[in-house]
């Protein structure tokens, strides 16, 4: 929207101090804050949940999310965002209390030093791409392709799936009305949405915003082990693992799923889809895990390599037997349909 700056919006009124100026206590659980949601009028739980990043989710019969404004849109029943921005910025301006740690105004998560010596010993016990394979309850038949059947075990019924040709070319539409066309997409978000359209972070109205995106069914969890970075170039920080891996006759597929393997001792395993690529995504059940029970193992994720973005639960990710841009399938290697979400 034109003539607003929705950050510094944020920065003047964190959504911290104005939950306190409510008079909300913010109770602290892990890296999280909760509180009773005052748009449900609950008046004992703690369904409203505070990330690190300054943006807020009621798990209970709101089932919607956002930052500052939009939480102030819904509790003064404002449909103009101007109006509500205005409002927030006339009132007097909230400060956190000294009952809340200051570490609750950081708005970046901090992640752990990648475990280089971990990460050989989990590579070592042998279990590589072929094993995962195996390991899959469902077998595949790799000539035909399996992305409808695929989404109908993972996605249950028909609720609202954000899926893109790319990622800037994407649609949130219900299931059924996907169906067919779903393999010519590349992306999905690996969570159901609740609303068609919701504001991003730069305050834009979108189909693809974490503020319209439902509580997290599914932790993705993705690995990939380059030896140059895009230039071609310059050396990662993973050439030498690479080196030591390709001398072995270690493919990076193989170092991925034994991660996969690994990581299913921490989270049911529901799926693992190949990006085409070098690349492979495990699909992991948290339905019935809060954010402050799912984020360490995140973290420990990121120690063995894995890529932090996919903590976004709007993160686009490769649609399971989808289509790359260059042409490339995305199959599925591993899928267990008795782990997946029952009820989406």
């Amino acid at each position: 929207m034109i003539g607003i700056d929705f950050g510094a919006v944020r920065r003047q009124v964190p959504l911290s101090g104005f939950l306190q100026s409510l008079g909300l206590e913010l109770r602290p659980q892990g890296d999280t804050y909760r509180c009773r949601c005052p748009l449900h009028d609950e008046q004992h739980g703690a369904s409203i949940i505070v990330y690190p990043d300054d943006h807020w989710y009621c798990h209970g019969k709101c089932a919607r999310g956002g930052d500052v404004i939009d939480f102030a849109r819904a509790l003064w029943g404002l449909s103009d965002i101007r109006t509500t921005v205005e409002k927030l910025l006339a009132g007097p301006v909230p400060t956190l209390t000294s009952s809340q740690p200051a570490r609750a105004q950081t708005t970046q998560r901090k992640w752990p030093a990648r475990n280089f010596d971990r990460i050989r010993e989990i590579v070592a016990c042998g279990l590589d791409s072929n094993y995962l394979q195996k390991a899959s309850p469902v077998q595949f038949d790799p000539g035909k392709n399996h992305t409808e059947e695929t989404i109908d075990i993972i996605f249950p019924g028909d609720p609202l799936l954000c899926c893109g040709l790319s990622e800037f070319k994407f649609r949130t539409r219900y299931r059924e009305d996907w169906r067919g066309s779903l393999s010519k997409q590349q992306f999905i978000v690996p969570n159901p949405m609740f609303e068609n359209v919701g504001l991003t972070q730069a305050g834009k109205w979108s189909e693809h915003a974490q503020s319209a995106t439902a509580r997290r069914v599914y932790l993705v969890i993705e690995f990939d082990f380059s030896e140059f970075k895009r230039d071609g170039v310059t050396l990662t920080e993973w050439a030498p693992l690479v080196h030591e891996w390709h001398s072995a006759g270690i493919s990076v597929a193989d170092v991925c799923s034994a991660l996969h393997l690994h990581l299913a001792e921490w989270l049911p395993l529901v799926m693992v889809v190949s990006s085409g690529g070098k690349s492979l995504h495990g699909w992991y059940y948290v339905f019935n895990r809060s954010e402050s029970q799912g984020f360490p193992i995140m973290r420990h994720a990121y120690s063995l390599g894995a890529d932090h973005v996919t903590w976004n639960r709007a993160q686009f990710c490769r649609m399971p037997d989808g289509t790359r841009a260059n042409g490339k399938r995305q199959p599925v290697v591993y899928l267990d349909p008795g782990k997946a979400v029952k009820n989406a």
